[in-house]
């Protein structure tokens, strides 16, 4: 049976509040009298003719702790409860009749919001665990109401969907978007609220935020408790921190985490039809309707080898949207210019001169370079010298060859003087 506040028993505690009956809260429970429904069945069926002594009998004397009706009437004046008896219980026919209208089909009772106390009551609930936990639930972990409604559309519809963590906004950005949007009115003339807000998905801490905040809805919504979908939102963030142990392995990336959601909660539909049990949440236990199919999907090798690392090509990853580029990779690296390679030829050349020249004067001998040629009339010849030759002038003296090695003349022998001079 979908919810509503016929059928919610935080609303009707709200109920009996505002009639100034909470001090009398524990005989409703005694008497299994826990929401309106069942008030407003507690004289029968045909609520709608009931006699005034029937509802004393049935009704008063059993709250009020009366033996039977002629006690009751002994009194020298009507308790004042049961003038706020008989209001609760006309309030109680009233919204249980809207029930039984408006929520004759699942798409009819799929339109109607979750109750007001209800959401409240469940996001006291989830703010005092985050408290106990050490965190505050505000802005980046308290959902929108948008994503609760999600989940009590499941609970109304009595049917599984998948809800993708692109539509669990924070109440933040919902907020801010409707002061942005406003409310505005289609061709057809309805009224339509603001337009939803995406979440950010785009990094690691981002998807993790988003996970969380759909648990915190699905809390709120009555389809799963916070523990039981964080386990699901560890099991996949644990998959995306996964590092291969082979090169040849590649592990898994945004979609393979979005893939292994999606058939986690297809195989949490699949479970909740075979077993053929409601996703209305029983308030007598803390377990939620999907709470018990979790730790068993979880071990699915199905699901976990959509986390698996894979073989093949990288596909990239998600985790460095835009990576920078390799140190080694140039980056418009200009191409040689012409204009300079006589310059770097020379240069060359004179490093190479000058290492000859150290690895010559380190072995010991005596390093001379030849002379330019003289300014005579006629080319005679310079001196020798080890590396080059000097020109002279036919009869003036040459400018300079280089002095020769000290060695004895071609031709004398070891013992002979130095050569005659010519």
């Amino acid at each position: 049976m979908p919810t509503s506040p016929a059928t919610s028993e935080t609303f009707f505690v709200h109920l009996v509040k505002t009639h100034n009956l909470d001090h009398i809260q524990a005989d409703f429970a005694r008497c299994n009298w826990r929401t309106a429904a069942n008030f407003a069945c507690s004289c029968g069926v045909n609520y709608n003719k009931i006699k005034q002594r029937k509802f004393d009998e049935l009704v008063v004397c059993r709250l009020l702790n009366f033996p039977n009706l002629a006690a009751l009437r002994q009194q020298l004046a009507p308790p004042r409860e049961k003038v706020n008896l008989e209001g609760l219980f006309n309030a109680c026919t009233v919204l249980y009749t809207n029930h039984l209208v408006q929520w004759q089909s699942p798409d009819a009772a799929a339109k109607q919001p979750l109750v007001h106390a209800d959401r409240k009551a469940r996001r006291n609930q989830v703010a005092e665990q985050f408290r106990m936990g050490g965190r505050r639930f505000k802005n980046r972990y308290e959902h929108g109401y948008c994503v609760e409604n999600d989940f009590h559309g499941m609970v109304q519809r009595d049917q599984v969907f998948y809800v993708h963590p692109k539509q669990c906004p924070s109440r933040e950005q919902e907020t801010k978007m409707e002061f942005v949007t406003g409310f505005v009115q289609n061709q057809a003339g309805e009224v339509q609220g603001p337009q939803r807000p995406v979440a950010d998905i785009s990094d690691y801490i981002s998807l993790d935020e988003a996970y969380q905040r759909r648990g915190t809805g699905a809390r709120v919504g009555g389809v799963m408790s916070y523990y039981y979908h964080d386990m699901i939102r560890d099991f996949l963030m644990e998959g995306l921190r996964h590092i291969p142990h082979r090169s040849d392995l590649y592990a898994p990336i945004f979609e393979d985490i979005i893939a292994a959601d999606k058939e986690i909660w297809h195989q949490l539909g699949v479970k909740a039809d075979e077993w053929g049990e409601s996703l209305m949440v029983d308030e007598g236990s803390w377990m939620y309707p999907l709470d018990w199919y979790v730790e068993s999907i979880l071990e699915m090798p199905k699901i976990a080898q959509l986390l698996a690392p894979h073989l093949g090509q990288a596909r990239g990853s998600k985790r460095t949207p835009n990576p920078p580029a390799s140190p080694t990779t140039p980056v418009n690296q200009p191409g040689p210019n012409p204009k300079n390679k006589a310059k770097n030829d020379r240069r060359k050349k004179g490093v190479k001169a000058a290492k000859a020249e150290l690895a010559a004067y380190r072995a010991g001998q005596t390093y001379t370079k030849g002379g330019g040629g003289g300014g005579g009339k006629g080319g005679g010849k310079g001196g020798k010298g080890k590396k080059g030759k000097g020109k002279g002038g036919k009869k003036g003296q040459g400018r300079g060859g280089g002095q020769a090695p000290q060695t004895p003349a071609a031709g004398a022998d070891a013992g002979a003087g130095p050569a005659p001079r010519t």
